[in-house]
């Protein structure tokens, strides 16, 4: 559900810009991406109700005996149908004195426990929130207008107020023939980024958008001194208003690779804002499929 909270911030936070940038609700790229959420959400709903369903059981709760034990919060439910009858324990010294469910019928000495959900440890996985680091990579070109370039930053700023209180934490970095960090993920939990960000002047040159995908990945991800936290969910937010004009083979270890396919082996998942952007479906080489 956060991947789908994201995708509404973005959305939003185009909605309250002004001018030249298109609103992103028109953007074939990122409603690919929401009905991917949906698809995965509906995917884990399905999942879940085949679970639930296979712990499932029936019974006929209409005129049931109920009786009560000495015991605190012991309690027996005897039910029947037209074609079973049974009883329902629930012993509440069972389980570490979490309490335990069990049903019985007659024809069977065996009682059967009824699977029980358990409440999770504070410190387990279950309760514990994935972190989430996201670098914007914005488009500093020559092309970029400046009072677009300035509203870019904005929509940056927008999204990073309205999810300062989850586990996503944000870098950026402007791009033109050249990267440059803005602010890293230690500059974000320092509280400095806006200050940064405000102070960041405008390139004003080539469209190195590959470049930029490769800086950030050597300089914000998979560096210690970012603050990036090496188990979270890597998500970039490119904002461009073009074509890149640098290729996307870049060198690994001295070997030529498609930046691209890095990002997709690695499982970076990619958004694109087209600023001024006619034909959207140009992006869409970047976008996670």
């Amino acid at each position: 559900m956060k991947t789908e909270a994201l995708h509404k911030t973005l959305e939003e936070a185009h909605w309250n810009s002004v001018g030249s940038v298109r609103p992103l609700s028109v953007n074939p790229v990122v409603r690919a991406f929401r009905r991917m959420a949906v698809l995965r959400s509906l995917h884990l709903v399905v999942l879940w109700a085949a679970v639930s369903y296979s712990m499932a059981f029936n019974i006929d709760v209409a005129g049931p005996k109920i009786y009560t034990g000495s015991g605190p919060g012991y309690k027996s439910l005897h039910f029947q149908s037209g074609t079973e009858k049974g009883s329902v324990f629930r012993v509440p010294l069972q389980r570490n004195g979490n309490g335990g469910v069990f049903i019985c019928d007659d024809t069977n000495p065996d009682c059967k426990s009824v699977p029980l959900p358990s409440a999770a440890e504070a410190n387990s996985k279950e309760c514990t929130k994935q972190n989430v680091d996201l670098v914007f990579l914005f488009d500093g070109s020559l092309s970029m207008k400046n009072e677009d370039f300035v509203k870019n930053k904005e929509v940056i700023k927008t999204i990073m107020k309205s999810m300062s209180n989850t586990s996503i934490q944000f870098a950026a970095v402007q791009f033109s023939k050249v990267s440059r960090t803005v602010f890293t993920f230690k500059d974000y939990q320092d509280n400095k980024a806006f200050k940064k960000l405000d102070d960041e002047e405008h390139m004003k040159s080539l469209t190195h958008t590959h470049g930029a995908m490769h800086y950030a990945l050597n300089n914000l991800f998979d560096e210690s001194e970012s603050g990036r936290h090496p188990d979270a969910t890597k998500v970039v937010v490119i904002i461009t208003d073009g074509n890149p004009s640098d290729p996307a083979r870049v060198k690994v270890n001295g070997t030529s690779k498609n930046i691209v396919e890095i990002y997709e082996d690695r499982h970076i998942m990619r958004f694109v804002i087209g600023v001024c952007i006619e034909y959207l479906f140009q992006l869409s080489v970047w976008f996670t499929q």
